[in-house]
């Protein structure tokens, strides 16, 4: 029953602690970025961070810099760690703290979404207790909407 218990701690935090772009990830950008990744990007790599649909339309001189549910190879993080070629971001000031950095990852890894998967609707439909061990939950999601 313990391991029952740990497992939905878990799965009651991942679907309902999604990081929001909006209020979390563009603030950060917002913050320490778009006084030189706006407008196109110009000189700075042609990344705009200034909007969600800019950052994710992979116009940037790099290709892509969000991998979609990979924060880790995603190439933004990596110019925020400062583990790829060239300088760590943002260049010129102080590296953005690891919490933040994290964050963005976090947001990456649940798939980089504008909007948060809502979830008001999920709920536990069964419990099934088998023999042992064998334990399951099924959730029932009444919507078409993707739960990560």
């Amino acid at each position: 029953m313990k391991n029952v218990i740990i497992v939905l701690s878990i799965l009651i935090s991942n679907i309902y602690g999604q990081v929001d772009y909006q209020t979390q990830i563009q603030t950060i950008f917002n913050e320490n970025c778009t006084s030189c990744h706006i407008n196109g990007g110009g000189n700075y790599g042609d990344l705009d961070l200034s909007t969600y649909d800019n950052l994710m339309s992979g116009n940037s001189n790099n290709g892509p810099v969000v991998t979609a549910g990979d924060g880790t190879n995603s190439y933004i993080i990596q110019k925020l760690q400062g583990t790829a070629s060239g300088a760590q971001m943002p260049d010129g000031a102080d590296p953005l703290p690891s919490n933040q950095i994290n964050l963005i990852a976090q947001w990456i890894d649940e798939g980089a979404l504008e909007t948060p998967a809502s979830t008001d609707e999920l709920f536990f439909s069964e419990y099934i207790e088998g023999s042992s061990s064998n334990k399951a939950l099924e959730i029932y999601n009444p919507t078409d909407a993707a739960v990560d």
